[in-house]
């Protein structure tokens, strides 16, 4: 992953990134700090096409997967590059039961039925959530929420994996 020159501007007044570039290799974890309001979000939802897909503004500058300008991408095809755990694991909850919720990204790569199983199971059992399978995920506790999100995004197994504040909710008392 490699972010060359990214300039994003939600209006001519708010100017939210100024020419930010870094390299992050295969293997590599990543991380970016700063005060609330700095920029985060706004460059995850860069890297992963949020912007401009989504959220208009003025993007400029490169973004590349494996060598490849994102730009090039749809919103769809950029889904399967990168993956996104938001803030709020609410956010992304869609499923009626955490088995269905980690199922949810494979079937929409159109995967084999057989396929979506063995991965759920491999998922459930990498993070230790086999007892949850048919919880709804609106009755888990907040880091139980973030741990299925965390799940959801690994299954899929994509490329470019970012997180914005993934142990957020982990102080959740719900």
């Amino acid at each position: 992953l490699s972010a060359e020159n990214i300039i994003f501007e939600y209006s001519k007044e708010k100017r939210v990134l100024n020419e930010i570039s870094f390299r992050a290799r295969e293997g590599e974890f990543v991380g970016i700090t700063g005060l609330s309001g700095s920029g985060k979000t706004t460059l995850l939802h860069c890297i992963s096409g949020v912007i401009p897909h989504v959220v208009h503004g003025h993007l400029s500058g490169e973004i590349r997967i494996k060598d490849e300008k994102i730009e090039k991408n749809s919103l769809s095809q950029l889904l399967q590059r990168v993956g996104i755990v938001f803030q709020d694991p609410d956010n992304r909850m869609v499923a009626t039961t955490v088995e269905d919720e980690i199922a949810f990204s494979l079937e929409n790569l159109c995967l084999p039925p057989e396929e979506i199983r063995r991965r759920v199971d491999e998922i459930l059992d990498l993070f230790r959530m086999r007892d949850l399978r048919k919880r709804k995920p609106e009755s888990l506790s907040g880091g139980e929420k973030q741990l299925l999100a965390v799940a959801s995004v690994l299954a899929s197994d994509p490329p470019v994996i970012v997180m914005d504040e993934p142990t957020d909710a982990l102080t959740d008392s719900e």
